[in-house]
């Protein structure tokens, strides 16, 4: 029996069932850039699950009564490439768990920057959400993540660089340690430059 992603809000339970892989959504803390997934990277991910199969079922949560990926997008993905190539990818098993806006987030904390897959605007971004929704402290934040405040302030404080060198820390041009150096002369730009 499979479950279409469609459900009522009391469906909710803690088991795996088979979700249909285009009525998923990401998670809603993901950062952009981490949703829209290159062909390249569905095609690695799908080549390893039919390889090797699926590891570890996703987790999602049913909201409004769609269900979104709390962990696990790219293993949606790589069925959306199977399925793309013959057909027959279609329902991914997942793991419905009743989770918060906050236990969202901080599934995007854990499979990313402890991977460290994100670059620092983007963490600086997610640091920055995450302390404005959810009204917590910086040292709460550096709690949970096993960092100091002073990481997180300083991470955080990239987004106050103009958006010229932002991106150049994103492309690496300029590293992070830079681009806090460089947020001491925000107010000369031309100095900045």
């Amino acid at each position: 029996m499979t479950t279409k992603t469609k459900a009522k809000q009391s469906d909710r339970s803690d088991v795996a069932i088979l979700l249909d892989i285009y009525s998923l959504l990401p998670n809603p803390y993901q950062p952009e850039s981490r949703v829209a997934v290159s062909m390249e990277v569905g095609a690695q991910f799908g080549n390893s699950i039919k390889e090797h199969g699926l590891i570890q079922p996703i987790i999602v949560r049913l909201k409004d009564g769609e269900y979104e990926v709390g962990d696990g997008w790219l293993r949606v993905c790589g069925y959306r490439w199977l399925d793309g190539n013959d057909g027959s990818w279609s329902e991914i098993p997942g793991i419905v768990r009743d989770l918060t806006d906050q236990q969202m987030a901080d599934l995007v904390m854990e499979a990313n920057t402890i991977r460290k897959d994100l670059n620092p605007i983007e963490l600086a971004g997610f640091y920055k959400r995450y302390l404005e929704d959810f009204g917590i402290t910086q040292a709460e934040l550096a709690r949970r993540h096993h960092c100091s405040q002073g990481e997180i302030a300083n991470t955080v404080r990239l987004l106050e660089l103009p958006d010229d060198v932002r991106q150049k820390v994103i492309s690496q041009e300029i590293s992070e340690a830079g681009g806090r150096q460089l947020l001491r002369l925000n107010t000369r730009p031309e100095l900045q430059a």
